[in-house]
């Protein structure tokens, strides 16, 4: 199964308790996401580590 996920859906993901996770790690799963989805992770990394208290190496991961 194929499913596009936007950036919202995606910083979800480093949510342990989200839905969007749960879903994301089904093995039959194919995600996809738009080009720029890393660019803004990278933009945002500070506030996401912050955000869902993570070590650096647990958001490099």
């Amino acid at each position: 199964m194929r499913l596009v996920a936007d950036t919202t859906e995606l910083f979800s993901f480093f949510n342990e308790r989200s839905t969007a996770r749960e879903i994301s790690l089904i093995p039959e799963l194919e995600l996809h996401s738009p080009s720029f989805f890393l660019d803004e992770i990278k933009e945002h990394k500070s506030r996401i580590i912050k955000c869902f208290s993570l070590s650096e190496t647990q958001f490099l991961l």
